[in-house]
C-alpha cells in the first residue's frame, strides 16, 4: 500500500468539476512510475496534454476543503480489517477489463480476502434482472449461478433484491467466487437486508465500489454501478426485465464493450419477459441452459479437470474462431439519427440538466449521443436524465437508453 499514492488519487477524486473520464485522462497524460510526478496535476495542470477548462484548472490547484477529513476516514476504514482494500489502476489486482470504459474509475474500494483479489481479473459472467422477479426467474438465477460457479466463472451482479441477490446466493452456496458491485460507498450496503449477503460475498469473492466512503444510495448512482458490471464480465445474462429496466442499459453497455449478451425467454404474457424478448430480437443469444454458454465459448464440461477449464476460459478472448461480430452487430438498440455529427454550442452557465433539455427533442436520442455531444461521462448524463425524468420533462423512448421530450397532449 502506498499512502502517498492514495492521497494523490483521493485528492483527484474529491476535486470539484473533475469526473472519472477527466481523472483517467490526467493519470494517463502523466504515465509515470514515479508517484511524485502525479503532483503535477495539482501544480501545473495546464501543462498537461488534457482538455481542461478554466474552472477545472482552478479546481485542481485548490486542495478540496474536505480532503484531510476524508483522508482520515479513508485510513480508518482501511485499518479496520485486512479485508479492506483500496486498489488503483497501478495495482496488479485492478480489473483490467474496466479500462475498456472511457470513464474507468482510477481506483476502487474492495472488501475481500487478499487471496480473492485476483478474481477481479478472471473471466466472469454477470447475471442481472428484475428486482421484482417471478419465482421462476429467481430459481433460474440461482440455478444458473450455481452451475457457472462450478465451471470456475465468478458470478457478477449488483447486490440488489431479486435476480441480483439470487445470483450471488447461487455462487455462495457452492463456495465459489461472486463479485458484488454496489452503488453506494463500500461502507454502506443497500438494501440493508442484504448486509449478511454482502458479508458472505466478501468471504468467497469481492464486494467493490467506485464511490467514496459514506455515499448513500441514490437512484442516479445505479447507472454508474451498472457500467462496472457490464465492463467486468465476459458475458451478461439477462434473466427477467421489463422494457424500462436498468438491466437493458447494462446489457447495452456490455454489448458496446464487446461482451456477449445472453437473454432468457419466458411467457409472452409476462411484462418481465418483454425486455429479454426485445434483446433476443435485436441479436442477443437466446439462452436455455448454461451448456449454451459453454458451447458458445467452446468450453469442456469436464468438471474433473478444472485446470483445463480455467486455461480455456483464460484463452476465450484470444479465440479468433469465435466471432459473433456480425450477429451481435444487430444488437445496436437502433438510434435515431437526429443531431448526427452536429456540434452543439451551449451556454456554459447552464446546468447539465438545462443543456440536455436544449438538445433533446421529440425524436428519441441515446444516452451515448448526449454524452458525445456534451463531452460528458455517460454516468453523469444518466444521473441528469434521471432528475429530468422525475420532473416529468422527458420519458424513456423505445429502445434501451433512449429518451425524448414528453409529447404535448
Amino acid at each position: 500500500m502506498n499512502n502517498k499514492l492514495h492521497e494523490i488519487f483521493l485528492r483527484l477524486i474529491l476535486t470539484d468539476r473533475i469526473g472519472a473520464r477527466t481523472a483517467l485522462n490526467l493519470i494517463n497524460a502523466i504515465n509515470s512510475k514515479n508517484y511524485a510526478d502525479y503532483e503535477m496535476m495539482f501544480k501545473l495542470p495546464s501543462n498537461l496534454d488534457v482538455k481542461l477548462n478554466k474552472n477545472q484548472i482552478q479546481a485542481l490547484q485548490i486542495v478540496p476543503a474536505d480532503f484531510l477529513e476524508y483522508l482520515k476516514k479513508h485510513n480508518t476504514w482501511l485499518n479496520q480489517s485486512d479485508k479492506h482494500h483500496f486498489i488503483t489502476i497501478f495495482d496488479d489486482n485492478y480489473p483490467k477489463q474496466l479500462l475498456d470504459l472511457a470513464d474507468a474509475p482510477i481506483a476502487l474500494y474492495v472488501k475481500a480476502k487478499a487471496e480473492n483479489l485476483p478474481q477481479l481479473n478472471q473471466v466472469g459472467i454477470a447475471i442481472v434482472g428484475s428486482r421484482k422477479a417471478t419465482h421462476q426467474g429467481l430459481d433460474i438465477a440461482y440455478s444458473f449461478s450455481q452451475q457457472l460457479a462450478q465451471h470456475s466463472f465468478p458470478v457478477i451482479s449488483g447486490l440488489a433484491d431479486g435476480i441480483d441477490a439470487k445470483a450471488h446466493e447461487g455462487a455462495i452456496s457452492k463456495n465459489q467466487a461472486t463479485i458484488a458491485v454496489i452503488g453506494t460507498g463500500i461502507d454502506i450496503i443497500y438494501p440493508s437486508k442484504n448486509k449478511e449477503l454482502a458479508h458472505q460475498a466478501a468471504d468467497v469473492g469481492c464486494v467493490i465500489s467506485d464511490f467514496l466512503l459514506g455515499e448513500a444510495p441514490k437512484p442516479a448512482n445505479f447507472p454508474r454501478r451498472n457500467r462496472l458490471i457490464a465492463a467486468l464480465c465476459k458475458g451478461i445474462i439477462v434473466v427477467e426485465a421489463n422494457l424500462q429496466s436498468g438491466s437493458l442499459i447494462t446489457a447495452k453497455i456490455a454489448n458496446e464493450l464487446g461482451r456477449d449478451v445472453f437473454a432468457i425467454p419466458n411467457s409472452i404474457y409476462s411484462p418481465s419477459s418483454k425486455g429479454c424478448h426485445a434483446l433476443i430480437k435485436q441479436g442477443a443469444i437466446l439462452l436455455e441452459s448454461v451448456q449454451d454458454i459453454l458451447d458458445e465459448w467452446w468450453i469442456s464440461t469436464d468438471l474433473s479437470n478444472k485446470k483445463t477449464i480455467n486455461t480455456k476460459i483464460k484463452n476465450i478472448n484470444n479465440q479468433k474462431e469465435i466471432n459473433h461480430g456480425e450477429k451481435l452487430s444487430k444488437l445496436n438498440f437502433e438510434e435515431h439519427k437526429n443531431h448526427q455529427n452536429n456540434k452543439i454550442k451551449l451556454d456554459n452557465n447552464l446546468s447539465l440538466e438545462q443543456k440536455i433539455m436544449q438538445i433533446i427533442s421529440f425524436n428519441p436520442i441515446s444516452v451515448d449521443k448526449l454524452s458525445e455531444l456534451l463531452e460528458m461521462p455517460v454516468s453523469e448524463i444518466q444521473s441528469a436524465l434521471f432528475i429530468i425524468e422525475m420532473n416529468g420533462d422527458i420519458i424513456k423512448a423505445d429502445g434501451a437508453g433512449m429518451y425524448q421530450k414528453c409529447r404535448v397532449v
